[in-house]
């Protein structure tokens, strides 16, 4: 039977039907990661690295009343926007041209009844392709944090889950965007070297 102990360590916050419902996307993103090769992560560290990160940001939107509508440019199989949007009420845009991925998403969300989530399943061009109101938009490994702000130019939150790239990438965006702001959000030890950079832009 499936565990939910170390997403329980991670999040302790959360309640049993959370857990279950992390729990039931865990199963269901490695049974057709299998097929379709969903990412390089190891099953066992895909808790630690993927979904727990995303379920503690999907908690602080949760906390923040400016958090929805959320957008997660090149979400890839959902992450980290499908698994915020199972903790996280407000609308989420998933915004990825891979067929197999959204293929993946699609069945998830008309199976789990997710009606506050929709998809963007081609290239995403930039405003002209923006399919309504966007208050936030997360990404993470899907470009620099100045090639993903300039493609939401009416955008004025963004938050990036970045490794070591963070800082280059940082500097470079203050350089191009005077006024712009950036935070470092205040994560648990268990992110490790991974972190949310919050920009927020003038």
């Amino acid at each position: 039977m499936p565990t939910d102990a170390p997403l329980r360590l991670m999040l302790p916050f959360a309640t049993d039907d959370e857990l279950a419902r992390l729990v039931d996307f865990r199963e269901t993103f490695i049974k057709w990661g299998r097929k379709f090769s969903f990412t390089a992560v190891k099953e066992g560290d895909i808790d630690r690295l993927l979904i727990a990160p995303s379920a503690w940001l999907g908690y602080a939107y949760r906390n923040d009343q400016t958090a929805g509508p959320v957008a997660d440019f090149g979400c890839g199989a959902g992450i980290p926007g499908l698994v915020m949007a199972l903790l996280h009420e407000a609308p989420y845009l998933l915004i990825d041209s891979h067929t197999k991925k959204q293929g993946f998403i699609s069945h998830y969300v008309l199976t789990r009844k997710l009606f506050h989530v929709k998809q963007f399943d081609r290239r995403y061009r930039g405003e002209e392709d923006r399919p309504g109101d966007i208050a936030r938009v997360v990404s993470r490994a899907a470009g620099s944090m100045g090639e993903v702000a300039r493609l939401f130019p009416t955008v004025k939150e963004f938050d990036f889950f970045k490794g070591s790239d963070a800082g280059e990438e940082g500097f470079q965006l203050m350089q191009e965007r005077p006024g712009v702001t950036l935070l470092r959000l205040d994560t648990p030890d268990w992110f490790g070297d991974l972190s949310i950079i919050r920009v927020t832009l003038p």
